[in-house]
């Protein structure tokens, strides 16, 4: 048996492939059978997270499946799709240390319909066949063997944060990736968030599609950023933020993640005490997101709203604006001192018309503003809570506006104008 151990890099599929494909001299003997026992919910739980990198369409067989290695009384359950990885370990009584590696979608629907009770693993290393047996429930399950699995790098050499609240880092993604572009995007790295790390400063995550941008600060105290002695731009891509939001989830909101680089560069690393997730780094210029906020040094008009009730009125407009592009105007009235309206009109060009009118604190002169209420409700749809109090900030009819929560700047969400047709 050959094998090759390929890392998670920004390197070419084709490659990549080449790379698994071509015969190198073997690392490591083959492992003997596998043998432990495990609760049924942990070992479930550990596959639903991990699932979430298993590819849709694997390009080698083996990414596929999911592999189980069993050492130092615990066993490691992982997937990855080349581009992301993600390792959950689990506590475990062991009979014989080894590994695997199962179909993703049997082994996960099979544990997943079994009794709550202790589930034991045996693998026959001649077969490669695993023995799932759960009270009066068993089942064999075809592998392919572990020697096959790609190697993942954990534990990166260069330490960027020491410890960041899972919690924290939870939300900062939640409030970015939805600004992110995906595979239809115009260009590759609007795919990715932008990262910057840099000395004595908060963490920056920003991400657009380029008709919507969400920029997102986070302090870190001194004890805890020490590993950042340089500015670091980094491309993270969303997909991947989004599996790394989803495998946190089973992690107290309190509990450290420690984040650091690989000895190449190619990869970012996200650990936890029992989860780590790797996230492939992407290559080339983002948008230089301090010309996007620079803009917003000349608003003219701000009306400060209760998010409830802007919500309500921007869902109304976007059943007719659902017609025209989800075009839908906002004007600003001052109407005395602080005090003001604002007007939400959508037009359906064939079912009839809607508008709304909310009330508002307003600051600046009048003005009106034209924007999808698609964007703008997704935007409304991250902020922290329905009693915020939300700053819509406009520049011109022609610039981009910005919604961000009032009394708190680590938050902006930016939209593009629109126009509208007379």
């Amino acid at each position: 048996m050959t094998t090759t151990n390929v890392l998670i890099n920004a390197v070419d599929t084709n490659a990549v492939i080449a790379a698994f494909v071509a015969p190198t001299a073997k690392t490591a003997q083959k492992a003997t059978s596998l043998s432990l026992s495990c609760l049924r919910d942990n070992l479930k739980q550990a596959m639903v997270i991990v699932g979430h990198a298993v590819p849709g369409k694997a390009t080698l067989p083996v990414l596929s499946n999911i592999l189980f290695k069993a050492s130092n009384s615990r066993l490691m359950v992982q997937a990855t799709d080349m581009e992301t990885a993600i390792t959950v370990w689990v506590s475990a009584t062991l009979t014989a240390e080894g590994a695997t590696t199962l179909p993703a979608k049997l082994v996960s629907e099979f544990v997943g319909n079994l009794s709550n009770d202790a589930v034991t693993m045996t693998v026959d290393s001649k077969t490669e066949t695993a023995r799932i047996v759960c009270a009066r429930s068993e089942a064999n399950i075809k592998g392919i063997e572990a020697e096959e699995w790609p190697a993942v790098p954990s534990k990166g050499t260069d330490t960027v944060i020491e410890a960041i609240a899972s919690g924290t880092l939870r939300q900062a993604i939640k409030q970015v990736v939805f600004a992110a572009g995906d595979d239809t995007s115009t260009k590759p790295v609007y795919q990715g968030v932008m990262v910057r790390f840099a000395p004595d400063k908060p963490i920056e995550f920003f991400a657009t599609d380029g008709f919507r941008f969400a920029f997102k600060s986070v302090a870190l105290d001194v004890a805890t950023a020490k590993g950042i002695t340089a500015s670091h731009d980094r491309i993270i891509l969303a997909k991947a933020l989004m599996a790394l939001d989803r495998a946190l989830a089973v992690v107290d909101d309190e509990a450290a993640i420690r984040v650091s680089m690989t000895a190449n560069g190619g990869q970012v690393i996200f650990a936890a005490e029992t989860v780590e997730v790797v996230c492939r780094l992407m290559s080339g210029p983002h948008v230089p997101f301090e010309r996007v906020l620079a803009v917003f040094k000349n608003i003219t008009t701000t009306a400060v709203l209760d998010v409830s009730e802007f919500v309500r009125n921007t869902k109304q407009a976007h059943i007719f604006s659902a017609q025209s592009g989800y075009i839908t105007k906002f004007t600003f009235q001052p109407v005395t001192a602080g005090v003001g309206t604002v007007t939400l009109t959508a037009n359906a060009s064939e079912a009839g018309d809607n508008k709304a009118i909310v009330d508002a604190q307003i600051t600046g002169k009048a003005s009106e503003f034209a924007a999808s209420s698609k964007y703008i409700l997704e935007a409304l749809g991250v902020l922290l809570s329905k009693d915020t109090k939300v700053a819509f900030d406009v520049v011109s009819a022609a610039a981009p506006a910005m919604l961000r929560i009032v009394g708190d700047d680590s938050l902006k969400l930016i939209v593009m104008p629109m126009q509208i047709q007379n």
